[in-house]
């Protein structure tokens, strides 16, 4: 959708915004599908120099709530998309962790639980068990999060596991409504022992009358999961925090500015030019040199490594073999004294022409003059060490 102004396109993004949270209270969930698809078009279609600091949250509130309305119509598989893209908005890595671990772990936590009961709904349990688990691992404090991952297990008919996270719900709090009633609901299916006592459900209908509608549910299977969610586990939800969308004033000026200058005559200032070729008189342990394109350098190192090969290489006939043994031979007999100390030494002919080491550079470069070069340690015996005095 064309703008003649930033001015326009934030008109038309604060209307939809109200018009979807206008049909997300009433409850009409095609209405409010329409409304944040539309909203969430203009929302990606913004320049990324433009982007207000909110646009990571606005996204991420945008594409839950556009999840959570998807799933109240039915398309849980639709809303598996949302989710995830809200993840993947709010998502922080933190620096330095190569396992991938996020620091807004809080505001995905409840994106986790809800991926969680759409992959239940389309009996993809073992995706849900795994963001339930997420959702323990990223707050592991919350007893919502263990009553999910109660739902996941008793939807896969594992009523012990259920239990078990159940139980440390109730550790964490006493008078979790939630958890009472998915104990007492496994009660009242002989799961547990003592299923004729009903002190969990009269505890749960003592905080909030309205559960005795939801005794039945422990699991995501139930007609009424999906509104027991709402009902009793509104903590695991991502608040409306933004309502109006209002861009700075210089970064509308400069929007303009943008569109009244065309595309030939717009110059960014982030042009470089091209650095201008240095010509450095070659030295005798150094790699530069006066070829601006470096292939006698390339050549050189080509014909070394050519050479070496061919000497290192292993025979494959007897012609091969028997012509290694005459060179062996013949350079046998040459002799190299270095220092007081003299060995018999290879010499391997690497290049095709003689040439004049004094006026060539170097292969490699020279190390620096402050480098620290790795040294042996120095033994220092008994008999080395020197007496500074007699006594």
């Amino acid at each position: 959708m064309p703008f003649s102004c930033l001015k326009d396109m934030e008109r038309a993004i604060n209307a939809a915004l109200n018009q979807a949270l206008i049909y997300e209270r009433s409850s009409k969930w095609e209405k409010v599908v329409q409304s944040y698809r539309r909203l969430l078009r203009m929302l990606y279609d913004i320049p990324i120099e433009i982007q207000p600091d909110f646009m990571k949250t606005l996204l991420y509130e945008c594409e839950y709530h556009l999840g959570v309305a998807l799933q109240n119509g039915g398309e849980h598989l639709k809303s598996l998309k949302h989710f995830t893209n809200s993840i993947h908005a709010i998502f922080l890595p933190k620096n330095g962790c190569a396992a991938g671990c996020g620091a807004n772990s809080c505001l995905i936590t409840p994106l986790y639980a809800r991926r969680a009961t759409a992959y239940a709904k389309l009996n993809d349990i073992r995706s849900a068990l795994k963001d339930a688990e997420r959702a323990v691992v990223l707050d592991c404090c919350n007893p919502d999060v263990y009553c999910v991952r109660a739902m996941v297990h008793a939807s896969k008919d594992e009523f012990s596991r259920s239990v078990r996270d159940i139980n440390m719900a109730l550790k964490y709090d006493s008078k979790h409504l939630c958890a009472l009633m998915l104990k007492g609901a496994l009660k009242k299916r002989n799961m547990m022992s003592d299923s004729s006592d009903d002190s969990e459900h009269r505890l749960a209908l003592n905080i909030n009358p309205d559960a005795s509608r939801f005794f039945n549910v422990c699991s995501f299977k139930h007609k009424d999961a999906m509104a027991f969610f709402e009902k009793f586990l509104y903590a695991l939800g991502v608040p409306h925090t933004i309502s109006k969308v209002q861009f700075d004033d210089d970064v509308a000026l400069d929007f303009g500015k943008r569109r009244v200058q065309s595309a030939d005559s717009y110059e960014s200032p982030m042009k470089f030019q091209q650095p201008k070729p240095v010509l450095i008189q070659p030295v005798r342990c150094g790699t530069f040199t006066d070829f601006r394109d470096g292939s006698e350098k390339t050549r050189r190192r080509y014909q070394y490594g050519e050479a070496v090969r061919q000497c290192t290489m292993k025979p494959k006939t007897a012609e091969q073999f028997l012509d290694m043994l005459e060179k062996a031979s013949t350079v046998s007999s040459m002799k190299y004294s270095f220092g007081s100390t003299s060995s018999n030494r290879s010499v391997i002919s690497a290049f095709e022409r003689s040439v004049n080491l004094d006026d060539i550079p170097r292969m490699y470069s020279k190390p620096w003059s402050g480098d620290a070069l790795p040294a042996g340690e120095k033994v220092t015996r008994p008999d080395s060490i020197r007496i500074p005095f007699k006594t």
